[in-house]
């Protein structure tokens, strides 16, 4: 019961829309992306666990919407400001300019 709670919690999270669909379920399971799953389920605390979630999410997401800020922070209903921010937070980077820092 305890793991179809916290599958349940892990679809509410990553599913890509307000639509739960096979493919949702798949991904949060880690079919999807072989070793989310185990590494999400390693981490040591609902925090980190939390945190890690919302960054694949957004991460996710800005890929879906070609890195655009604007566009990624109307798809998931929240200010761009705070999208900024949150990309901030979690040191997230289009690859391209992570490459050029390097």
């Amino acid at each position: 019961m305890r793991e179809l709670r916290n599958l349940v919690e892990r679809l509410l999270i990553l599913a890509p829309g307000p639509v739960i669909d096979r493919a949702a379920v798949v991904a949060a399971l880690g079919a999807a992306q072989p070793g989310i799953g185990p590494a999400l389920f390693s981490l040591p605390t609902l925090r980190e666990f939390r945190d890690e979630a919302e960054r694949l999410y957004l991460v996710r997401k800005l890929e879906e919407n070609d890195w655009n800020v604007s566009q990624t922070a109307q798809a998931i209903d929240t200010p761009r400001s705070n999208l900024y921010k949150k990309m901030e937070q979690y040191a997230i980077r289009r690859p391209d300019e992570a490459a050029a820092d390097d």
